[in-house]
């Protein structure tokens, strides 16, 4: 399907900002306008909370309960039952305070398919929505919410498998080391919204913002196919959101989940988020959210991920390399192959290493705490990683008094 066959009314560029018309199609995403209505007109939709690479995401008014909920669903052709089994399992568990509230499921059966519906409680924009107005005592209050998530899960024998902030992730494919790299387009650390619960309509679009739509045509003036949106609909941009130290933080986006003793062969990661142990082993377990855990502190004290994708695995390594230190003495014969076998340039690829980036360049005596959590948190063999307990037992309740946050001092 090209794109450029299309045009909206009015003109607008949700046709290239939300998420890809080909994946409406049989088996893909089910079309939605704002006021359909699901499961017999209890669910009525009145904005888009967000997409992925598995569902498109809506804010809907639950007419029974009367109030806001938010309803995922899910490609007709995605198996998506185990989110489900997922978040009936952790509703009455340690965990239920760091996940989302589920209410409802149920199929609903429409041009591409049938697809499974969740509905959970409405909970706000991601981690990554906020990052850059961060004050430095958020993040210790949020580093601690997010490995108390993380400890409670995982005493209740699950790991999440896929802790991300970011939402545009490249495809590709890396069959030799059995992962699936997929497009993850959503951010699965979101705040609550205790706030906005019981707003009206017209009260929560003003803090919110109200929907961008336009209607999809096409460009020959033919008719639209029933598997495409008769509307395109924008984000919610949360415009005038400002609760974010005044809310909790939840974990959402169960669909990579997976019970400690049902590890799986193949894990959706983003491509710049993926454990070192997948590069060099086929070995995938709980410790994954360990790693990321740590990833994310860093991204909340920097700004920016310590990793980045350039196209082969080659110049990845060698950021971990240089961010961590040597590679385990058993992964090094393999890493020696690859360097011999690439043709890539990759000695300038190496990055200063984390005590480096935070004494040299944002020298803060507030943010020390955290550096030798997130070090013990990104080991590079998973047995050495210590687990969210034993990181929450490191890091501080509060920061030492230090002088007003200097925006212009950032980890690059």
């Amino acid at each position: 399907m090209d794109i450029l066959e299309f045009t909206t009314e009015p003109e607008s560029n949700l046709t290239y900002t939300q998420e890809k018309l080909a994946d409406y199609c049989p088996g893909g995403y089910h079309p939605v306008c704002l006021g359909d209505k699901f499961h017999d007109g209890r669910y009525e939709v009145v904005h888009k909370l967000g997409w992925g690479g598995f569902s498109t995401v809506w804010l809907g008014r639950d007419k029974q309960a009367e109030k806001w909920v938010a309803l995922k669903i899910c490609k007709a052709d995605t198996d998506s039952l185990r989110e489900v089994s997922t978040l009936r399992s952790l509703q009455n568990s340690p965990a239920a305070n760091f996940v989302a509230r589920l209410y409802d499921s149920f199929v609903h059966d429409g041009p591409n398919g049938s697809h499974l519906c969740i509905v959970t409680e409405f909970l706000g924009p991601s981690l990554h929505h906020i990052i850059a107005d961060y004050a430095h005592d958020d993040t210790l209050r949020l580093s601690r919410q997010l490995l108390q998530a993380i400890a409670a899960l995982h005493e209740a024998g699950v790991a999440h498998g896929g802790i991300t902030l970011d939402r545009s992730i490249a495809k590709s494919e890396n069959q030799s080391t059995n992962i699936h790299v997929l497009d993850v387009n959503a951010s699965n650390i979101v705040f609550t919204v205790s706030r906005l619960a019981s707003l009206s309509k017209e009260e929560l679009f003003e803090i919110v913002g109200a929907p961008e739509t336009a209607q999809l045509l096409r460009e020959d003036g033919s008719t639209l196919s029933r598997t495409l949106p008769k509307q395109l609909v924008g984000t919610m941009q949360w415009t005038s959101w400002i609760d974010e130290d005044e809310e909790d933080i939840r974990l959402v986006d169960w669909g990579e989940a997976f019970t400690f003793d049902s590890p799986p062969k193949r894990l959706a990661q983003p491509s710049h988020l993926r454990v070192p142990e997948t590069l060099f082993t086929s070995q995938i377990d709980y410790s994954i959210d360990l790693w990321r855990a740590g990833i994310m502190m860093y991204y909340m004290i920097s700004g920016n991920y310590p990793f980045h994708w350039w196209g082969h695995n080659e110049a990845f390594i060698c950021q971990m390399i240089g961010f961590i230190g040597e590679l385990p003495v058993e992964w090094r014969g393999q890493w020696q192959q690859m360097q011999e076998a690439t043709t890539e340039k990759i000695d300038f690829l190496h990055r200063p290493s984390l005590l480096d980036r935070y004494t040299k360049i944002a020298p803060k005596p507030c943010l020390a705490p955290v550096v030798p959590v997130i070090q013990k948190l990104i080991s590079f063999r998973p047995a050495d990683r210590i687990s969210a307990r034993e990181a929450l037992e490191l890091l501080p309740t509060e920061f030492p008094e230090s002088p007003e946050p200097d925006a212009t001092l950032r980890i690059l």
